[in-house]
């Protein structure tokens, strides 16, 4: 393999290592997400808080579909608190520190031990 080709290669298969540990991490921060959301349901009116990531403006909605009215938008890195006995597969019933009660999509929102 010339020196030019085993540059390349070399460059790809770091990158390639690269992108896997990011995944893995991402993957370990969701099964572990979805550990402690498994311990915490089986407890009755535990409080939640969770804070918005990965999005720096989220529609908090009316009902739990992506199709309700918007009601209020949050910023990134709100807190809130959330109800997991009425919140859907896709979406938390959440309730901000002003009171206001909605929905917002799960994969916005991190829970918070």
């Amino acid at each position: 393999m010339s020196r030019k080709n085993y540059t390349r290669y070399s460059s790809k298969k770091e990158e390639n290592k690269i992108k896997e540990e990011q995944e893995n991490i991402v993957s370990d921060q969701e099964s572990n997400e979805m550990d402690f959301l498994d311990e915490i349901k089986n407890v009755e009116d535990i409080a939640v808080t969770g804070i918005v990531t990965s999005c720096v403006k989220l529609n908090v909605r009316k009902e739990p579909n992506k199709d309700s009215d918007i009601i209020s938008v949050l910023n990134q890195y709100t807190e809130v608190n959330i109800d997991l006995t009425n919140s859907t597969e896709d979406f938390y019933k959440i309730t901000t520190f002003d009171g206001l009660d909605g929905y917002c999509m799960k994969r916005f929102i991190a829970i918070s031990k």
